[in-house]
Parts: C-alpha cells; sequence; structure tokens
C-alpha cells in the first residue's frame, strides 16, 4: 500500500492503493472507532450537563 504519491502519472496507482483490500479494512476500522468515539464523547457530555441541572447550574 503506498501512502503517498504525487503526480498525475500515479493517479492509478493511488486509485488501486484506495481500493486495496487492507485500505479498506483500515478505513472501515477507522470510521467504526470514530463512530464509536463519537457516542462516547455525546454520553459523557449527557452525563455532564444532567449534573450541571441537578447541581442547579
Amino acid at each position: 500500500m503506498t501512502i503517498h504519491t504525487k503526480g498525475k502519472n500515479n493517479i492509478s496507482q493511488r486509485k488501486e492503493d484506495w481500493d486495496d483490500a487492507d485500505a479498506q479494512s483500515s478505513r472501515s476500522k477507522l470510521r467504526a472507532r470514530v463512530l464509536e468515539m463519537s457516542r462516547e464523547l455525546k454520553k459523557h457530555q449527557a452525563e455532564k450537563e444532567e449534573m450541571k441541572l441537578k447541581q442547579g447550574g
């Protein structure tokens, strides 16, 4: 898998790398982790807001 390539001559290689199974797997894992972190953050923010409301703030 190529990480960085430049120039028009490498467009087809970048496309091939983008469609590579390893790259797709990495993107899928990253997407899942980002969504998990987003849910955790929203939960934490809701808990924080609830505590603030209970304290009268």
